[in-house]
């Protein structure tokens, strides 16, 4: 399934808001979206997450490794808590404790950047359904190519151009 858990590619956080605009497009919902918490941050006090080092992230598919990034910080901060089975890594952790305060991630940037396409789908309305397919058909049937994606958002929003422009004439 699509998601924004920290082991997954930070594309699925973006897709997640390509298949809202092909549902809301096609089914006339989803219109928002509501996440619980952004800043679940919960540090770890126990001896078993050891001093903050930098280490890999991994998320592995047919045994090659995809999307690798790297913390300084331990990233799975559920582990050692009584309930976890509930949460995964990442889940309602899109801020992080900074020397200056609160920073947003990657992660974030990459919602942010899904719900600025979805507004840009939106006004596109019917037209964007062939370009958002090619990417998102479900929420277990999509792909991550974000070359492709780029491609497409580009294309979409040369498709609303002209839209406005036909309009304006």
């Amino acid at each position: 399934y699509l998601n924004t858990f920290t082991e997954r590619p930070t594309v699925q956080g973006r897709l997640l808001f390509w298949l809202a605009a092909l549902w809301e497009i096609e089914y006339g919902r989803p219109t928002g979206w509501l996440y619980y918490e952004m800043n679940l941050w919960k540090p770890c006090s126990s001896p078993a997450c050891g001093p903050a080092k930098k280490h890999p992230i991994v998320w592995e598919s047919a045994g090659a490794l995809k999307e690798t990034a790297f913390t300084d910080w331990p990233e799975g901060n559920f582990i050692w808590r009584e309930l976890d089975r509930i949460f995964a890594n990442g889940d309602g952790q899109f801020v992080y404790p900074c020397t200056d305060g609160p920073c947003g991630g990657v992660r974030l940037a990459a919602l942010r950047d899904g719900l600025e396409d979805w507004e840009l789908f939106r006004q596109l309305g019917r037209p964007a359904l062939p370009l958002l397919r090619q990417l998102v058909r479900g929420a277990r049937d999509w792909r991550a190519d974000v070359g492709r994606l780029q491609e497409l958002r580009a294309e979409a929003a040369k498709m609303l151009a002209a839209k406005r422009v036909e309009v304006l004439i």
